[in-house]
């Protein structure tokens, strides 16, 4: 049995995906959103090591024109892998009919290609554009070349829908957290690209005689997988837990409580910070300081962004630099280092905590701590 230099890499593309998703289950946990990006690489490992077996002996094998598995593989690990990316910036899901819409199609596609291939038999490999000119009356052949569009459409719809919710996110950060560390998301733009160019490689490795490009495009893939893999494992979960989606209401018609109401939600969101120093949790966000209250995150802001007017990142961090001024005229802390300050007020970075600290009383903590 021969094993040719395209068996080898082959098999190393099958090992490093079937290693990722197997990677990211074992660490992650089976749990949204990480669970599709982990079913995504399973997923692309199995079918291709089921295609490697099938086609081991032919003499095409890794470099046919319209692969047919080369374009299935894509069209349902593309979602797959966006909807990790959805996930982290919108922990409620999205919403059925969007991912209905998103599937549908490649589903249809899929149903009419096995239907037509079972009717009229399997099209022969296809290793030059000569032999899809014989055989461009065949409307297998023709499915193909909608599956290869549907493909080029759904990354652009999908890519677009990314990068807006990314941006979406970025606007949001200070009315849902109180800290910044590790939740921007920028790499997420990263990823998307690389998502990009990853299905470029797939175009062109369906649409390219010879083996050079598949064989390039593999390798590609196989370094795109290890990256996108540990950005995975690193990225900590942005939301402690899940919230409900909250039905938004018409314009004009959004419920405002009471005043009474309002004041007495208000009162309990003060208490919180100024008796119980829930500020010093640095992982505190909207969702959990809602849970304490009883309330929905609507209510929240309106508490905070109209009663209070400010932010819930500016609202915490307030109250943590006036716990750090409390914490620095006692002479116990008198030598105590400054990133010890910073973490006994609920600050994650010390670097965060000077920057915050000189923006509000015009000097560094240091030097703050020099002149009392």
């Amino acid at each position: 049995m021969s094993v040719s230099a395209a068996h080898l890499i082959s098999l190393s593309f099958i090992t490093v995906f079937f290693l990722c998703g197997f990677f990211i289950l074992f660490i992650k946990g089976v749990k949204h959103p990480a669970v599709y990006m982990a079913t995504a690489r399973l997923l692309t490992a199995v079918v291709f090591l089921l295609n490697f077996i099938q086609n081991y002996h032919q003499p095409y094998f890794g470099s046919i024109l319209l692969n047919p598995i080369h374009l299935l593989v894509p069209l349902f690990s593309v979602p797959l892998q966006f909807a990790y990316i959805f996930g982290l910036m919108r922990p409620q899901g999205y919403r059925p009919s969007f991912w209905i819409g998103v599937a549908l199609p490649t589903l249809a596609l899929g149903l009419l290609y096995f239907a037509v291939v079972g009717i009229r038999g399997f099209l022969p490999v296809i290793s030059n554009y000569g032999q899809i000119l014989a055989y461009r009356n065949e409307p297998e052949l023709w499915i193909r070349f909608l599956a290869l569009g549907l493909l080029v459409w759904m990354l652009v719809l999908l890519s677009l829908k990314g990068f807006g919710m990314q941006r979406k996110h970025l606007s949001n950060l200070p009315y849902d957290f109180s800290y910044t560390e590790g939740i921007s998301l920028q790499w997420i733009r990263w990823l998307i690209f690389m998502i990009l160019i990853r299905n470029v490689f797939v175009v062109l490795s369906l649409t390219t005689e010879g083996r050079l490009i598949k064989l390039l495009s593999t390798l590609f893939f196989s370094f795109e997988a290890m990256i996108i893999t540990v950005w995975v494992l690193r990225q900590k979960d942005i939301y402690r837990r899940p919230y409900r989606q909250e039905p938004v209401p018409e314009a004009g018609e959004e419920e405002i409580p009471p005043q009474n109401v309002r004041k007495t939600w208000k009162t309990g969101l003060i208490e919180l910070l100024e008796k119980e120093e829930v500020f010093k949790d640095p992982d505190l966000d909207r969702e959990t300081v809602c849970g304490m209250l009883g309330i929905n995150r609507t209510y929240l802001s309106q508490i905070i962004n109209h009663e209070l007017n400010t932010t819930f990142y500016s609202l915490v961090n307030e109250y943590r630099l006036k716990k750090s001024v409390e914490i620095m005229k006692n002479p116990h802390y008198l030598h105590a280092p400054i990133k010890n300050i910073s973490s006994l007020c609920g600050f994650k970075n010390p670097n965060t905590f000077s920057k915050l600290f000189k923006q509000t009383y015009g000097k560094t903590p240091t030097e703050w701590r020099g002149e009392v």
